[in-house]
């Protein structure tokens, strides 16, 4: 009698009366959460994280793009032009007070060839 009762207590099913209503709604609950449960493991989800890396990559690439140009209209505004030989030009111009000789054939010291 005892070991019986403890044993049904144990493991959640009141075994000494029989099966009643209620053991039958928990048996049933008990069975489909652990269908629900086997149904999930089942699920293919495709992961992530090469969605979140490409995402990012292009955000990126857009603000880096971003600040490129931003940097281009900064040096049309402040030098009227964005051609380099033209900016080296007026660099030269703006150090030395001067034209450079040799124009866009000069080297950074000295002028040499």
């Amino acid at each position: 009698g005892g070991d019986h009762a403890a044993s049904a207590a144990v493991d959640g099913h009141g075994g000494a009366h029989g099966t009643d209503a209620s053991d039958l709604v928990h048996e049933g609950v008990h069975e489909s959460v652990h269908g629900a449960a086997a149904a999930a493991a089942d699920v293919i989800y495709t992961n992530p994280l090469p969605h979140v890396l490409i995402l990012t990559a292009i955000v990126v690439g857009v603000a880096t793009t971003a600040v490129g140009l931003s940097l281009a209209i900064r040096i049309r505004e402040a030098y009227g032009t964005v051609e380099e030989d033209e900016l080296d030009e007026e660099d030269y111009k703006d150090e030395f007070g001067k034209s450079d000789p040799l124009g866009p054939f000069a080297k950074d010291e000295g002028g040499a060839v």
